[in-house]
């Protein structure tokens, strides 16, 4: 092992210590608790090292919150096993995501509307350098989902088999895709507001992205 490989593993380390923590934080006292100093403490370090490894809090946060993904990750397969076609793989991997969203609306609002430094992508890939992510065991089309790097293209993916097995029209494709995400992204700033109900949002938001796909394809 040459030195480079060692300073990955000790940044590794780190990177999981302070995460580690914050989901600690979050679990025990609520996610608006978090603070970096509090995080701090917990991981036995002083505050000043997590700026050696996070761009602020924002950032900490949103790796603590990627942690949360896994639930819906570990959800998917009960979820997409009884799918006949692409079409039901599209809906079904859309009502997970949903149905994790609106049980953790603040985890979720952060990976899509934190006022992070970089580009949202830079720090999912990022994320998955620390935490690689084991997709041997789901279908390639939801394999290839899960290893890009955002919602968008995550959900074009699924999208891409519609259109190869002519449930959807290329020219309708990416319009449907687009409304979807615009509902959810919605009803997600909605939850998180306080606004509307998180069950209620969810039936919503199902509902709507059935509708969404079936009357526009």
């Amino acid at each position: 092992m040459n030195a480079l490989d060692k300073k990955m593993i000790q940044k590794s380390r780190m990177v999981k210590y302070f995460v580690d923590a914050t989901v600690d934080i979050i679990e025990r006292d609520g996610y608006k608790s978090v603070t970096i100093r509090k995080v701090a403490d917990i991981a036995g370090y002083n505050s000043a090292t997590i700026y050696n490894y996070f761009d602020n809090l924002e950032h900490l946060l949103f790796f603590a919150s990627m942690h949360y993904l896994q639930e819906y990750i570990d959800e998917l397969p009960s979820y997409v096993k009884s799918a006949y076609d692409s079409r039901d793989i599209y809906l079904l991997v859309w009502q997970c995501y949903t149905d994790c969203a609106f049980r953790r609306p603040e985890i979720y609002y952060t990976i899509f509307f934190s006022n992070l430094r970089q580009n949202l992508e830079q720090y999912v890939e990022s994320y998955y350098s620390y935490f690689p992510l084991d997709v041997k065991k789901y279908p390639k089309a939801v394999r290839e989902m899960l290893l890009s790097k955002s919602i968008k293209t995550r959900s074009f993916y699924l999208m891409k088999d519609c259109i190869e097995e002519n449930i959807v029209s290329k020219e309708r494709a990416e319009i449907i895709d687009n409304l979807v995400i615009c509902v959810f992204e919605s009803m997600l700033l909605k939850v998180y507001s306080g606004s509307i109900d998180a069950s209620v949002a969810k039936e919503l938001v199902n509902n709507y992205i059935i509708e969404i796909f079936d009357k526009m394809r």
